[in-house]
């Protein structure tokens, strides 16, 4: 499954800070969707006065090496794309996350997902 997720926060948060461009790159994403993706986050935290913040999904072990780190932040350098925090790796809050999902199961707002990882593939490709 694609996972290029983008939140932009236009006016103060509860943090009381400006716009925040919050940008979270996978490895398993193609190297020019991971720099679309940057550069459209750059861009509007930078238009905005805001903050670019960084997040690295690495929640896939198989495919999260220091090389893909490496390439991730190599090409944002070389894009001259500089962030303001982060990176942030998901990896680092995975029992936040759990929590969070066991929350919304007891309280009947999320669902289970039978799916097979076949399925889920399938579904992303459009397939």
């Amino acid at each position: 499954m694609v996972s290029i997720f983008t939140e932009l926060v236009l006016g103060e948060n509860v943090y009381g800070q400006g716009p925040r461009a919050i940008c979270t790159l996978a490895n398993r994403i193609p190297p020019h969707r991971r720099c679309a993706t940057a550069l459209y986050n750059w861009l509007f935290a930078r238009r905005h006065s805001g903050t670019f913040i960084l997040r690295i999904e690495d929640t896939d072990v198989e495919r999260s090496t220091e090389a893909s780190l490496n390439e991730i932040l190599d090409g944002l350098r070389w894009l001259g794309l500089e962030w303001d925090e982060g990176p942030y790796f998901q990896s680092h809050y995975l029992k936040e996350h759990q929590e969070s999902a066991q929350r919304l199961l007891a309280s009947g707002h999320a669902y289970r997902c039978f799916c097979t990882k076949r399925g889920t593939g399938a579904q992303a490709t459009g397939g």
